[in-house]
């Protein structure tokens, strides 16, 4: 247990569990496990009272709070979702008056909301530290409402054993609203700069409906910790050897990886933007089949996804290029079991055929 907090950032959700205490990582686990009970009374309580006011998104609030008798300085920021402005966590500090104030940690929020009416196709909301993390610009000079759309380019700089880890884990957040999202992933970080970093990435959150509407809200910042203590929350599980499998073709073909519970795309392959086809758009493949060919997809892809051994081995069908014309292809399709996700996640892959 942590005797004193003083001089050091802790993160806290929006029902005051302890996220980060420092360098080390604690996912749905209550402070008090980990913090001196006055110094968890304190700060806590406060940053749960910030978090239910009406103070902006990383706006910095401070106060003196006593502590066994001793008068101490607590500072603590709001951080709030990008679309609904929903508190999904607060940072606070204690130290004494002079003491100097810790290195704040970067922390960015995101918000993955529905497009539409739309259950199956979502789009992801981001805070300007999110582009501070992945090192980039945000998407347009101006927020929209206060916000900014991620990256269509996200799940691109995901390193690739990762990719399959962050679908399931968005799908598995998406039907159990009362477990945590809480996943270590590999990125590149600057995508379209010369020089590029990898860097482990940490997120954490979970869903919330808010009028019959689901969402995913939550936090991500760089982690360097060793030390981790995990609550209850949502497994995620190796899905390296997949994409072992998958890679060794995936740098001369056109592969699109596809959840077939949600028809959300996950992953795109090198040779995809060889074919030069359009990219689909937050994540909806079947956005970019021709409107003719889309039901003889859906049935390949969801017979490959059954195993049927009858299933064609390939159909032809036409995917929109990223000038809007149609390319010819011919689409194939095979499911990947594995543990946890027998026959849920499927390859599709699309060569070009003359017209």
């Amino acid at each position: 247990m942590v005797a004193q907090a003083t001089n050091k950032w802790i993160l806290v959700d929006a029902d005051g569990k302890l996220i980060l205490a420092g360098n080390a990582e604690f996912t749905g686990v209550s402070p008090s496990r980990h913090l001196q009970h006055s110094v968890s009374r304190a700060l806590v309580g406060s940053m749960k009272q910030a978090m239910s006011s009406s103070v902006g998104h990383n706006q910095e609030r401070a106060k003196y709070v006593d502590i066994d008798g001793e008068q101490l300085v607590a500072k603590i920021a709001v951080i709030r979702a990008p679309y609904t402005n929903k508190a999904v966590a607060a940072i606070g500090i204690l130290r004494h008056p002079d003491e100097p104030e810790p290195l704040r940690p970067l922390v960015g929020a995101w918000e993955w909301c529905p497009v539409g009416d739309s259950s199956r196709t979502w789009i992801a909301y981001w805070t300007p530290e999110m582009f501070d993390i992945y090192r980039v610009s945000p998407t347009s000079s101006e927020a929209v409402d206060g916000r900014w759309s991620a990256p269509q380019w996200l799940m691109d700089v995901v390193a690739d054993a990762d990719r399959l880890r962050m679908q399931h884990l968005i799908s598995a957040g998406i039907d159990s609203p009362e477990l945590a999202n809480n996943l270590h992933y590999r990125v590149l970080l600057g995508y379209g700069q010369p020089s590029r970093e990898e860097a482990l990435l940490r997120l954490y959150g979970r869903a919330h409906i808010d009028e019959a509407t689901t969402r995913l809200r939550g936090i991500t910042h760089l982690s360097n910790s060793t030390s981790r203590d995990i609550g209850a929350g949502i497994p995620s599980y190796d899905t390296g050897p997949h994409f072992s499998a998958a890679m060794r073709a995936a740098n001369s073909v056109a592969i699109c990886g596809i959840d077939a519970d949600t028809d959300l795309c996950f992953y795109l392959s090198p040779g995809y933007d060889q074919l030069e086809a359009a990219r689909p758009p937050h994540g909806d493949f079947y956005a970019v089949i021709h409107p003719e060919d889309e039901r003889a997809v859906r049935n390949l892809v969801a017979a490959r996804q059954r195993n049927d051994e009858d299933a064609p081995s390939s159909i032809d069908a036409r995917v929109r290029s990223g000038s809007g014309e149609y390319i010819d292809v011919a689409v194939a399709a095979s499911s990947v079991p594995g543990e946890n996700c027998s026959a849920r996640y499927v390859y599709v892959h699309l060569r070009p055929t003359l017209s």
